[in-house]
């Protein structure tokens, strides 16, 4: 779990996960979940001077197709009439 998490941040351009931080963050099942972009995340904010590594960190897990976004999923529907009269009497 350990090594996926670091090739992660070694990806982004990050160090290593330390000792520490690896007990503090207690995520177990290796993936590209949001679970464990949220345990990366919150690595990344309590170091200092990561400025680009958080953006680049929430690109890499909506490369890998993790939803990010806290919005319910709305399925599109379209508001166009067709054939309808264009002008009523």
């Amino acid at each position: 779990m350990r090594l996926f998490l670091n090739n992660i941040l070694s990806f982004i351009g990050s160090e290593s996960l330390t000792d520490a931080e690896f007990n503090s963050i207690g995520v177990s099942q290796e993936g590209y979940t949001r679970e464990n972009y949220e345990a990366l995340k919150s690595v990344l904010q309590n170091r200092e001077g990561v400025s680009g590594q958080l953006k680049k960190l929430q690109n890499y897990f909506s490369a890998k197709g993790v939803d990010l976004t806290n919005q319910p999923t709305r399925i599109p529907a379209s508001e166009i009439l067709i054939g309808g009269p264009l002008w009523f009497d």
